[in-house]
């Protein structure tokens, strides 16, 4: 019904990946957490996230209560490790079914819906200080990509107190959801992740070349940051679409096996019936 396929790079110039990525094609549960707060701290972050939505498995109605209890285990484990704490995650998860997915965030990951015909569109919004400014018309979009608050950003999970963000959006078969942090989109603008997944479409594999292609640009591109790209592509058949087996009955197979039989008994008394016709009529 799903697959989902995902990769993360420490990118460039880190020399560690603070990045996590979960994906479960049984239960269409994905997520892309970005960690932070420094070397080892942002790892743990992830890690909690990660394993407690695999024991979480929230539904698409419970998406939220999970991200807020991935948020206080974050705080709870601060508390007890003193090192770590200030650390925090910006995350993006999404529950996938086969008419729509539900994707709630805190942070600046984002997610996207990607079709062949309609081509790229961003279903989350950036909780960052550079996105408020852009939404009240303070700066342009261009301005916005290289602005020095670029990575800003005014929530995440283990800071402060989170609002998780949630939307539902209708998807059907051949639609791909894009999860990614932003290590891919500070290097690439839609555009550019879009023309890539479009040359990765006539892949005998669309999901490994696409994730693969959108890593080494980002690269190519400078990879100052950590990079992680999750691709989940909608297969669902629907119910319309099966051919339905046809179920016969023995009442039914019986009266098929009869029609030979009736046609021959038919065509024997038509043939007498012209015979004697034939006969008395001489």
């Amino acid at each position: 019904m799903f697959r989902l396929l995902g990769k993360t790079h420490p990118g460039a110039v880190r020399e560690q990946n603070e990045d996590a990525f979960y994906r479960n094609d049984s239960t269409g549960l994905a997520a892309v957490v970005d960690g932070m707060g420094g070397y080892a701290a942002g790892e743990v972050a992830s890690a909690i996230i990660v394993k407690s939505l695999g024991e979480l498995n929230p539904a698409s109605g419970g998406l939220v209560a999970a991200l807020m209890e991935c948020h206080t285990r974050i705080l709870q484990h601060s508390k007890a490790h003193p090192e770590s704490k200030g650390m925090g995650a910006a995350v993006v998860v999404a529950k996938l079914e086969p008419k729509q997915l539900s994707v709630c965030w805190a942070g600046d990951s984002r997610a996207y819906l990607f079709n062949r015909e309609t081509g790229l569109r961003q279903v989350s919004r950036d909780h960052s200080y550079v996105h408020w400014l852009f939404s009240q018309g303070k700066i342009t979009e261009d301005e916005a990509r290289n602005h020095p608050k670029r990575n800003l950003v005014t929530q995440c999970l283990g800071l402060s107190a989170p609002q998780p963000e949630l939307t539902t959006v209708a998807w059907k078969r051949g639609d791909s959801l894009l999860l990614c942090s932003d290590g891919l989109t500070d290097e690439l603008d839609d555009r550019a992740i879009e023309n890539t997944l479009n040359e990765a479409l006539s892949a005998d594999d669309f999901s490994a070349v696409a994730v693969d292609e959108l890593i080494a640009a980002a690269l190519a591109a400078g990879g100052k940051d950590n990079i992680t790209v999750l691709i989940a592509e909608n297969r669902h058949v629907a119910d319309d679409m099966l051919d339905k087996p046809k179920i016969e009955t023995p009442a039914a197979t019986q009266r098929h096996s009869l029609v030979p039989i009736l046609l021959g008994a038919g065509a024997a008394v038509l043939v007498l019936t012209i015979g004697l016709l034939w006969h008395f009529s001489g």
